[in-house]
């Protein structure tokens, strides 16, 4: 019986790696987005300073391979006979230095939560609205520029191997291409790129005159080409594959439903969390900002606000607070409205969007118990992300929906309460891996069968309590980002 084009398509499959800020994973799809196999690693951080935060190197090149093949050993041999491709999207802000000729990392991966240079950054008086407008991001420690500078003023092998021609500094993705692949390219991705305060959104490519400023020369920077270029192979000890698709995390995560709708905010709630939209332009004085989310014959960009302090948050009160499993806390203990009257202003990992703070003292409103507070961490996620709909909210059309994935959605209490707050439904598609997925959904050129995974829905309550609090809240963050001027 010959196969229809559906099933034609679903026959093939791909192995999608995703190297994120706690974990690397791999999982294989069909064409048709049908998940096959899945592995992870946890790959720890570590903070030797306030403001630093690391990873090792090599134990996130070690958990990549070791994923890829534990997920390739899942596969049945007919299965292992359809992959046709591979594909990587890692965290978009984090940076590491390596030697171009064997490939040996001079620093350890800065994270994108890393803000050691933001003293260095408020110092070099930039113009922010003229960086805005050039990368389509604001001035900030989180973003690359910062950290290289920091490298080559402070690591002697980065400053040694700048001397003798052999430095390459990049963002992490370009690093792990030339790890991985055979024929260590040097090569990087636009999404990745444009999250160093080096990359010129008009054209492309890296912007000379902000090389020049900040005394970084360009063969020191991997050659930015297309999300889908052929990066080389990947091989592992049963097959090589092609590695055809390069991105970040956040990117790939706005395909992973299928092709990304206009009437939709995404909502990513992982470590950090992300919302977007579909847009080309910002509006005029907007404090988001505009992101590539691929780049294959054109750009495609996204309108984004980011929380740097979501998953993260939970895990810094439950470490500060002697809570093992934040998860069953605050699931046992917010189920019903909150009863001390207590606030949470989250600055953990600095402020995000509309602010663009590197650091802000974290801090309680009101005097509660541990798990009231835990609940207060939780709201202030809600309440961070909120903002960001709002500026959102006022992008074109109207939002009809928001479609929310990561680690933090699958609290139900979390969805509910977000509906409530911002008046829009919220659909959750069955649990998965959205940066994964989405990169899944490229490799198998983005197919219009993509399997839809099942929903759960959450329509808006009316919640007086909440916007109360939600308001309050606001008074008080404001009145907190005042005491800095």
């Amino acid at each position: 019986m010959p196969l229809t084009t559906r099933s034609r398509t679903a026959a093939a499959c791909y192995l999608a790696l995703d190297q994120g800020g706690s974990a690397s994973r791999a999982l294989v799809f069909d064409g048709a987005g049908t998940q096959l196999a899945s592995s992870r690693v946890a790959v720890p951080d570590r903070r030797p300073q306030p403001g630093w935060v690391e990873q090792d190197p090599e134990a996130v090149v070690a958990s990549l391979r070791q994923v890829a093949e534990a997920a390739l050993a899942q596969l049945e041999p007919g299965q292992r006979a359809r992959l046709r491709t591979c594909g990587l999207s890692c965290q978009r802000s984090s940076l590491v230095c390596w030697d171009r000729r064997d490939g040996a990392a001079l620093s350890p991966i800065l994270s994108w939560q890393d803000t050691r240079a933001a003293q260095w950054l408020a110092a070099q008086s930039l113009d922010a609205e003229a960086m805005h407008r050039w990368t389509g991001l604001f001035p900030n420690a989180h973003y690359g520029l910062s950290k290289i500078r920091w490298c080559l003023d402070n690591l002697d092998p980065v400053q040694r191997a700048a001397r003798e021609g052999r430095l390459m500094i990049g963002p992490l993705s370009a690093f792990l291409a030339h790890r991985l692949l055979q024929s260590r390219p040097c090569l990087v991705d636009p999404a990745t790129a444009s999250r160093t305060l080096l990359f010129d959104l008009s054209r492309g490519d890296w912007q000379q005159e902000l090389l020049d400023r900040f005394g970084i020369q360009r063969e020191w920077l991997p050659t930015i080409v297309r999300s889908d270029a052929d990066f080389g192979e990947l091989c592992l000890s049963s097959q090589n594959l092609a590695l055809s698709l390069l991105s970040g995390d956040q990117s790939t995560a706005a395909f992973a439903f299928g092709e990304p709708q206009p009437e939709a905010v995404y909502v990513n709630v992982g470590t950090g969390a992300f919302a977007y939209r579909l847009a080309a332009q910002l509006p005029a004085q907007s404090r988001l900002l505009r992101s590539v989310i691929h780049w294959s014959q054109a750009p495609q960009f996204a309108i984004e606000g980011t929380v740097n302090g979501a998953g993260a948050a939970l895990s810094w009160f439950g470490e500060n607070h002697g809570v093992a499993d934040v998860a069953a806390s605050l699931e046992q203990h917010w189920r019903d409205e909150v009863q001390a009257d207590v606030l949470f202003l989250n600055g953990i990992g600095g402020l995000g969007s509309p602010d663009w703070r590197a650091t802000f003292a974290s801090r309680f409103v009101g005097e509660a118990g541990t798990e009231q507070k835990l609940v207060a961490v939780a709201e202030s996620i809600l309440f961070l992300i909120q903002r960001n709909l709002d500026l959102l909210q006022e992008i074109d059309a109207p939002c009809q929906y928001v479609l929310i994935s990561g680690g933090v959605s699958r609290s139900d209490r979390f969805c509910q309460l977000l509906s409530d707050l911002c008046g829009l439904p919220v659909r959750r598609p069955g649990q998965c891996e959205a940066s994964a997925r989405g990169a899944a959904f490229l490799l198998a050129g983005r197919p219009p069968a993509w399997t839809r995974l099942p929903e759960q829905r959450f329509d808006p309550h009316d919640n007086p309590k909440l916007h109360a609090r939600y308001r309050r809240w606001r008074e008080y963050l404001q009145a907190a980002l005042l005491e800095r001027n």
